[in-house]
């Protein structure tokens, strides 16, 4: 029962002398701002077309019926920018 209080009461004196948290004033300026307003607009429209047309059609032409006519290969985990053959020579190397 002592801990129990003694656990509430630094519980309360640590939130009684904790000060609010303030943020600086918004300035009407920078909210008005045309391109702003205008990317407001534009990215749900971009997300609804990522989502609704690009995904999809990735998806088609990675179908294997669709991989031997559009030759669309798979992106190996080490990303966009990696290289075959050296990737071939650094492994000959190492062996």
């Amino acid at each position: 029962m002592k801990r129990i209080f003694i656990f509430t009461a630094v519980l309360f004196l640590i939130v009684s002398f904790s000060t609010p948290a303030l943020s600086h004033q918004v300035e009407d300026d920078n909210t008005l701002n045309p391109i702003k307003l205008a990317a407001y607009a534009a990215y749900p429209a971009g997300l609804a077309l990522d989502i609704f047309v690009v995904k999809p059609v990735h998806w088609l032409f990675n179908l294997p019926v669709m991989k031997t006519i559009t030759g669309h290969q798979r992106i190996n985990e080490e990303g966009l920018w990696t290289d075959k053959e050296l990737d071939r020579e650094i492994e000959e190397i190492k062996k």
